[in-house]
């Protein structure tokens, strides 16, 4: 119990190289696709806490002074703030939260990997993404016998999302469109571009977890979101209207574990700008009568994967491991020209020490 009155520091900085010259691709500084200017970026963190018996309470901002980032010609600006604040209260077996957060995301190779794992290396801009709040009041209960259950509702507004990388420059084969691209006549449609997709939306989401002791455990947890474009709750590329997991395991002995595990991303489109042909060549973004660009969707298969795997454990630190995914076999896109892999069974020892 008591408060506390801190700050915390964090300093970035990312340096890129160009393999000759200033490595510039395009006529356009935007497009410095092979060596972007290095950046930085100073966050600091003033908060003040207050803990008593079972309240907790923190009340603070993220505030960003960022340098160089962003193309030359239109630079993200120095001063960026979001709230850091955080307010968790509970009563016996009911909890109740809820979180104010937000803040500037470097754009990096590194997190542009983990949006899409196939794409080849490019950043079209350094320009971070700034997400002015990012909000979530929930609520849970438990454990009792075993039993937990959770809900929250969440609204996030993140302007300047990068969009997907060089693997998909460019939605079609050529001068013919994937087929299933919804776009306007006479434009292109680029899935890297400098502009980024500004996305704002809510998020509800559920779980329910059932642990009635060694003999096994039954996890689920879904969430809805109402993706439209610009309007929705940014929760990957393929930005999926439903997303559901459920995984239940199994000690039939005490050294074995089972696991079998269901995912479905449901509902998924893509979005991207279109551009139009400019005299003297290139391509400018298109607009829809208004200062916003329009963008194009393609609506992708649904995802459906079941997963099964097994545990051996000699002792507490020594165990041997099998697992068997998408054992149904799918090839659906996972984005454009993109299938998963079919089955595939991987094997493993693990050992801690």
């Amino acid at each position: 119990n008591g408060s506390t009155a801190g700050l915390d520091a964090r300093f970035d900085a990312l340096g890129y190289s160009g393999l000759e010259g200033d490595g510039r691709s395009y006529p356009s500084s935007q497009w410095n696709l092979a060596c972007p200017d290095g950046y930085g970026m100073l966050t600091l963190t003033p908060y003040y806490s207050f803990r008593r018996g079972q309240m907790d309470i923190r009340v603070g901002a993220d505030i960003d002074l960022s340098f160089n980032a962003g193309p030359s010609e239109s630079r993200y600006s120095l001063f960026h703030i979001a709230p850091d604040v955080n307010f968790d209260l509970r009563t016996g077996p009911v909890g109740l939260y809820l979180h104010l957060r937000g803040g500037s995301e470097l754009q990096t190779l590194a997190s542009l990997w983990q949006l899409d794992y196939y794409q080849m290396p490019g950043l079209a801009t350094t320009r971070p993404v700034y997400t002015p709040l990012d909000a979530r009041l929930g609520v849970d209960f438990g454990p009792f016998s075993g039993v937990s259950l959770s809900a929250s509702v969440a609204w996030k507004s993140s302007d300047r999302i990068p969009l997907r990388g060089w693997y998909m420059s460019m939605l079609g084969y050529g001068f013919e469109d994937v087929p299933g691209l919804d776009r306007p006549e006479g434009v292109s449609v680029y899935s890297m571009d400098p502009y980024g997709l500004s996305v704002r939306g809510f998020s509800l989401s559920a779980s329910a977890a059932y642990e009635p002791g060694r003999i096994g455990s039954l996890k689920a947890s879904v969430s809805y979101q109402n993706q439209n474009g610009r309007k929705g709750y940014f929760n990957g590329y393929d930005r999926p209207r439903w997303i559901l997991d459920v995984e239940g395991s199994l000690n039939p002995v005490k050294p074995l574990t089972l696991t079998v595990g269901y995912g479905y991303r449901g509902v998924r489109n893509i979005y991207a700008h279109c551009y139009v042909p400019v005299q003297g060549g290139g391509t400018a973004i298109d607009g829809d009568g208004s200062s916003r660009p329009r963008l194009a969707s393609l609506r992708l298969p649904d995802l459906t994967l079941l997963n099964l795997a097994a545990r051996w454990s000699f002792t507490d630190d020594f165990s041997v491991w099998l697992r068997a995914d998408n054992l149904l076999n799918r090839h659906d896109a996972v984005l454009p020209m993109q299938p998963s892999e079919g089955v595939s069974v991987t094997g493993g020892v693990s050992w801690l020490f």
